[in-house]
């Protein structure tokens, strides 16, 4: 099937760039390997404000009535996941625009300009599509440190999916996405230690933002454990253990229920087979020109993919650019 353009990614680089596209009246191809939305709608800025919202109400409730509210947290990840659904719905309706085309699967490289669709639709049959410009937004992925028992570890998107609060959890990481989730785990009452490499918490954030922020949290109940390296975590009768260099070079440990790694982000470049048309990359992302181009004619690169920084704004202004 031939295409004006091809889109890799159904984010906000790849969403918003596929209808601008479709309105000048270019026939638009947009691949995606999951919900529509990207990160920042599935499991990213969307639903962790929205639990955070309803982390806030809880506070105040329970200041009024100390005794709690048994299934709060349970309603509070089913309106998560309506106003992800609404949204959602959304964006499939704005591509529904009769100049784009909507496929569901992995897409790689078997050519500049084509590219291979694995399990559109149910039948799961390989679709072929060709263009001559394509655009790779395919995001970012969870990083995982390269540890024994990493996959002892929740992610970010796991951490979202749970069904009840656990007792204790250890944070492995003092980002955002680390310090977001801690706060709101901490608020409906999980005791949280926070790990993180850095001798501060937010490393590339202000040092006197990131010490309020760090008391404003220790008065919260969440403990901390700073320019340590976590070395790896184990399992036993229910209990994870996170094993770490201190500052000294000790080797110490901590336990809790769960384990959650936020330790950033990568670029998602897997699948896509980019060594096939010699696309110049690195493990910090695709490497692009002001103007968004590879080195590739015609094939561009926009978001997550291209590292830097990992916002969905960013990614929508690059595909303008695109």
């Amino acid at each position: 099937m031939k295409f004006d353009l091809i889109i890799i990614g159904a984010g906000p680089g790849g969403y918003e760039t596929a209808y601008e596209a479709a309105q000048e009246g270019l026939k638009v191809a947009i691949v995606s390997a999951g919900p529509v939305g990207g990160t920042c709608l599935n499991e990213g800025c969307i639903p962790t404000k929205a639990l955070r919202k309803s982390a806030e109400d809880y506070s105040f409730l329970t200041a009024v009535c100390p005794e709690g509210f048994e299934g709060f947290f349970l309603g509070a990840q089913g309106r998560k996941a309506e106003i992800v659904s609404q949204l959602t719905q959304g964006i499939t309706t704005l591509l529904s625009h009769p100049n784009i085309s909507l496929f569901y699967g992995r897409a790689s490289f078997d050519g500049p300009h084509k590219v291979v669709v694995s399990g559109v639709g149910c039948d799961c049959v390989d679709e072929a599509l060709e263009a001559e410009n394509i655009i790779i937004a395919t995001g970012s992925v969870n990083a995982v440190l390269p540890i024994p028992g990493a996959e002892l570890c929740i992610s970010s998107r796991e951490a979202l999916e749970v069904g009840s609060v656990p007792a204790s959890m250890v944070v492995i990481g003092g980002g955002v996405i680390g310090l977001e989730l801690a706060s709101i785990y901490a608020t409906f009452g999980c005791k949280i230690t926070i790990i993180e490499y850095c001798p501060e918490i937010l490393p590339r954030f202000d040092s006197e933002i990131s010490k309020r922020l760090r008391t404003s949290l220790k008065r919260r109940g969440i403990e901390f454990v700073l320019g340590a390296k976590v070395t790896g975590v184990s399992a036993s009768d229910g209990i994870k253990s996170v094993s770490y260099e201190n500052k000294k070079g000790a080797v110490e440990s901590v336990s809790a229920e769960q384990v959650l790694m936020a330790v950033g982000r990568r670029p998602n470049l897997a699948s896509l087979n980019l060594d096939e048309i010699g696309i110049e990359y690195t493990p910090k992302g695709i490497v692009v020109d002001s103007c968004q181009r590879t080195n590739v004619q015609g094939v561009y690169a926009v978001g997550d993919i291209c590292g830097g920084m990992m916002l969905a704004h960013v990614a929508k202004f690059q595909g303008k650019i695109a």
